[in-house]
């Protein structure tokens, strides 16, 4: 249940970082207030909480995870297309005034976030994530186990350190041109504008990182220390 409220909650802040109007943070706090009921409920009554859930097929599981990454997805768009609002990031309002509710860097990030929730939750249905080691197996099944955790863990730093790439190349692209030496009034209203996306960029990136440090990198790293431990007893 952690990862939902996680995701969800990171998602508020992430979205009020930038928009403050009353309706907007009314209809994009019943989203994550729906998404969060929902995943409560299913857990509760249906049992669908990766700690216990028991799926025997890997399409269910696909399904159970996907869900709630679209819901998280779909909410945040939903909510932005009700309360429309031009993004930071544009320059310049178009001719016809036609109002861009949904910007690159809100679609993109958080898109990202809930493909990682959905990844995360897919992850936590498998043993190879848990933290725990089971006892009584020979020597070449801890060592197996072993070097799959360990092959795991490496994954998983590899892409934290993507996920610092694309961040960086965002910037990047954002900040391009030498926008803060301009002095003149567009390029200040346009430096502020880039500062509050840049903001959100980062947010949702340590939101991303912090997530697969809670449930995948620590328990992983539990586990490695748990099969050396294991080792150094036998």
């Amino acid at each position: 249940m952690g990862i939902h409220v996680y995701f969800n909650i990171s998602k508020l802040i992430y979205s009020f970082i930038s928009r403050r109007d009353i309706k907007f943070m009314i209809i994009e706090s019943l989203g994550s207030l729906i998404t969060i009921l929902g995943a409560w409920i299913s857990i509760r009554h249906f049992h669908l909480d990766s700690a216990v859930i028991q799926i025997s097929s890997l399409n269910q599981i696909i399904f159970y995870s996907s869900l709630w990454g679209a819901i998280f997805i779909g909410c945040s768009l939903i909510s932005r297309l009700f309360v429309k609002k031009n993004p930071e990031e544009l320059a310049a309002v178009p001719k016809n005034n036609k109002v861009i509710s949904i910007g690159i860097i809100d679609f993109a990030w958080i898109t990202v976030m809930g493909i990682s929730y959905s990844l995360l939750l897919f992850c936590l249905h498998f043993n190879s994530f848990s933290p725990a080691i089971e006892c009584g197996f020979t020597e070449s099944y801890y060592r197996l186990c072993f070097d799959e955790t360990s092959y795991l863990f490496g994954k998983a730093i590899d892409i934290a350190l993507v996920f610092g790439t694309v961040l960086c190349v965002c910037m990047t692209i954002l900040w391009g041109g030498e926008l803060w030496r301009k002095r003149d009034n567009k390029s200040r209203k346009d430096y502020l504008g880039s500062t509050i996306a840049s903001i959100r960029m980062v947010f949702a990136f340590f939101v991303i990182i912090g997530g697969e440090i809670i449930w995948i990198i620590i328990p992983l790293l539990v586990k490695l220390t748990s099969i050396k431990s294991y080792f150094l007893n036998h």
